[in-house]
């Protein structure tokens, strides 16, 4: 987890850790750096390790008529965080429950900003959004393999650290809505629907069966954003644009290529081999509001981006294998 600035209140809130606050025993806040829904997210130092951790501390919303399917739903996040462990997937260091009946996970802190943070300056250069997807890509093979689907991928669950080589790492996060693919389904048959409306695929939508296509879903609306500055599907409200979608499927049109190709200026390779086109070919399928032909893309939507990578001329790659997707 990192800072977030765009997320932190204005004011404290009632029950709020401080700077200072122990937590478990063991670990000391220093300061706020996200909030979501349900959630705040701290700085915080493992009193004994002395190592930097993101505290994500988890409440109950008021109204909520079933407390107990809280707790489910944090129990489940933090067993499927557990068990994943992947250079381009946050780490879990710890989990439980605070002194006041809160819930909390200790991960690691990864410094640096969110895809968010990044495309508020426009789309990214062609090379270097391939070689950021491609790692989002890598981790999400490794989730499926384990049977885990994110179904929550957006531009502000992508944290991008500087490796002291220079080079960008993508890690993904909050795996919080997930739907473990061979595990009862009781958390989420009462039809809420969780993710993002602009990356949610129909199916997520309309409350139906969700697996790793939803995932290849949002990696096309993700890949079509950081190339384009733009989302290919955009209503007046959520609600427009979850419901609406279909109707817009037809701007995914040849002005997309324009768009991505002027913004490859520097990459004369990949304007001369052709690959925008291709990408652009590969974000349309990605996209399809039927499941059945995004699967289809299974065993080749990770491995078209990284050949597209590997014309790069300073992105070496070795030969590319068979997905497993």
């Amino acid at each position: 987890m990192t800072d977030n600035p765009s997320q932190q209140p204005t004011a404290g809130r009632p029950n709020e850790p401080r700077g200072g606050s122990i937590i478990a025993d063991r670990y000391q806040v220093d300061r706020l750096i996200a909030r979501g829904g349900m959630a705040a997210v701290y700085l915080a130092q493992h009193i004994k390790l002395n190592r930097a951790i993101a505290l994500k501390i988890l409440s109950p919303p008021p109204d909520a008529e079933d407390p107990s399917s809280f707790e489910e739903r944090f129990r489940l996040e933090a067993e499927t965080l557990a068990q994943l462990d992947h250079p381009n997937i946050v780490t879990l260091h710890d989990y439980g429950e605070t002194e006041d009946g809160r819930f909390f996970l200790a991960m690691e802190y990864v410094e640096g900003p969110r895809l968010s943070d990044l495309l508020r300056e426009g789309p990214l250069p062609v090379d270097r959004a391939l070689r950021l997807i491609i790692q989002v890509c890598a981790g999400l093979r490794y989730s499926h393999k384990k049977g885990v689907v994110h179904r929550d991928l957006k531009p502000s669950n992508l944290l991008i650290r500087t490796r002291e080589d220079g080079e960008e790492q993508v890690k993904v996060v909050d795996f919080g809505l997930v739907k473990l693919t061979e595990a009862d389904q009781s958390i989420t048959r009462a039809g809420l629907i969780l993710g993002s409306p602009h990356c949610m695929a129909p199916e997520q939508v309309k409350g139906l069966r969700v697996d790793v296509r939803t995932d290849i879903y949002a990696v096309g609306i993700l890949l079509f954003r950081s190339l384009t500055g733009q989302y290919p599907f955009h209503g007046p409200n959520s609600a427009a644009t979850m419901i609406g979608r279909p109707r817009m499927e037809p701007e995914l049109s040849s002005s997309s290529v324009t768009i991505v190709s002027r913004n490859s200026e520097s990459s004369s390779c990949l304007k001369e081999s052709g690959a925008v086109g291709s990408v652009i070919t590969r974000v349309r399928r990605a996209v399809s509001s039927t499941p059945s032909s995004r699967s289809k893309l299974q065993d080749r939507f990770c491995c078209a981006i990284r050949l597209r990578c590997s014309l790069l001329a300073s992105f070496e790659t070795a030969p590319c294998s068979p997905c497993s997707w």
